[in-house]
């Protein structure tokens, strides 16, 4: 098991089977190398980075840029829809709270904290991840699925 704070967050586990798609960015989103890059779709059909309060998780980008362009749709990013990405392990920063082995398996929330998306571990608000491991020793990150009971509910166009 590693521990400290890594330069780079994301899968680490069971990407294989996960085909990415092209995802459509709303306006001047930051995403930031050492952060989550859990995703929302919002009300006009483009994808922005969750926060707390999102209860429901629409996938992961993968996106290198800062910041994505000023209008809506125009950046668009490798997307891994939540409901293929089931089953997969993120590495994400600890944003809030401390990371104890009997988290294993529970449930926790995702917060933005200067634009850096982390855990967080002192909260079971949304409860849209799930806990499979983390930095006993410095505290700086935990590896997390999506909770299934949380994905993005899907409609009809018409």
């Amino acid at each position: 098991m590693a521990d400290g704070a890594q330069l780079r967050y994301g899968i680490i586990k069971g990407e294989d089977n996960c085909p990415k798609i092209p995802g459509p960015m709303g306006a001047s989103e930051v995403v930031k190398s050492a952060s989550g890059r859990f995703v929302t779709w919002d009300g006009a059909g483009f994808l922005d980075i969750a926060d707390d309060g999102d209860a429901l998780l629409a996938g992961w980008i993968e996106h290198n840029e800062e910041t994505t362009n000023a209008t809506n749709g125009v950046t668009i990013a490798q997307f891994l829809p939540a409901s293929g990405a089931l089953g997969v392990v993120f590495r994400i920063p600890v944003n809030a709270g401390t990371y104890v082995v009997g988290m294993r398996g529970k449930t926790t929330d995702i917060a933005r904290t200067t634009n850096v998306q982390g855990a967080k571990l002192d909260a079971s608000g949304e409860d849209n991840l799930i806990i499979v491991d983390g930095d006993l020793v410095n505290n700086a990150w935990v590896d997390v699925m999506i909770n299934p009971s949380k994905l993005t509910g899907y409609t009809g166009v018409v």
